[in-house]
């Protein structure tokens, strides 16, 4: 996903915000890139997961959410697959 957001050029929108100060123009631009990045995030969700995060706008808060929640979904599966 972090790939996809970097080939749009929404990879800004999850990450650390920046204490640089707008201009009105940059911040308009970053809430339709913010939107943008939502949109693709969501698209890639199943179903499931797109109606419990419906009604986040931040997709910062959203990348952190999934990834406290899933984390490496590698080391919490694989135990229970090679039983």
């Amino acid at each position: 996903m972090r790939q996809h957001l970097k080939v749009d050029g929404l990879l800004e929108t999850i990450q650390e915000p920046s204490q640089n100060v707008l201009t009105i123009e940059q911040a308009i631009a970053f809430e339709a890139n913010q939107a943008k990045a939502i949109i693709l995030m969501t698209r890639h969700m199943n179903n499931t997961l797109q109606s419990e995060y419906l009604n986040e706008e931040d997709p910062r808060k959203l990348w952190v959410e999934l990834e406290q929640r899933f984390g490496n979904v590698h080391d919490s599966l694989l135990p229970d697959l090679q039983k």
